[in-house]
């Protein structure tokens, strides 16, 4: 059965009752940022894989707080925010992505579009409200890089598109990524996942903290 620690209830209401101002958020690490409204969870999970693990981040459990969101922004942008580098657009994927994108190109004071991958083909496209031109230059920027799969395939899809993507700025990511662009991250998640039979916390009869967990 799914539970919420005392902690992170406590937590949420001192976010709530105003506790955290601009000052006191952005000197907190993008790890106690995260953990101070309840989004980093530390437990024994089982995940929709079927795989075990002792922790994991629910992305909206934090970014679900505006001002979270735009200090969150604010480290993205601040990733790429060398002058000389000459952003144009911010992209960011459908659907917490977008949210991203919108507020790190607040940051950049910049415009910013989003991609999704189509239903039917599978493949990558921009939305059709705002399709960067060839050439231009676009920071992408998303939440948390796991299997690496969408960040490869949207940035092979903007360079096949003849646009100059200068970096992807993400929250976290698992392992290091190859990419033909940088890629910089705000922490490493260092939570470790293994099959069910291999689970030494299983071993360990260390009881389930909640299970069919998404990340």
């Amino acid at each position: 059965m799914r539970f919420v620690g005392l902690r992170s209830i406590l937590s949420r209401m001192e976010y709530e009752c105003g506790r955290f101002n601009e000052h006191e958020l952005q000197r907190m690490s993008a790890r106690d940022l995260i953990r101070s409204v309840g989004g980093w969870n530390e437990g024994h999970f089982v995940f929709r894989t079927g795989e075990h693990g002792n922790g994991y981040v629910d992305k909206m459990g934090f970014l679900r707080y505006p001002e979270i969101m735009e200090e969150i922004g604010r480290r993205l942008a601040k990733q790429f925010s060398d002058p000389s580098l000459s952003i144009d657009v911010v992209v960011g994927p459908s659907i917490i992505g977008a949210i991203i994108a919108c507020s790190t190109a607040s940051h950049l004071r910049i415009p910013y579009t989003v991609t999704y991958r189509g239903d039917m083909d599978q493949q990558i496209h921009f939305h059709r409200g705002f399709v960067p031109e060839a050439r231009t230059r676009i920071l992408f920027v998303d939440d948390f890089v796991f299997s690496g799969r969408d960040l490869t395939d949207n940035v092979a899809f903007m360079l096949n598109q003849g646009i100059y993507v200068v970096g992807a700025s993400v929250i976290g990511q698992r392992h290091e990524i190859v990419l033909p662009v940088p890629i910089r991250s705000l922490l490493t998640l260092d939570f470790q996942r293994s099959l069910a039979e291999d689970c030494a916390m299983c071993h360990s009869g260390i009881p389930i903290t909640a299970m069919n967990i998404r990340e």
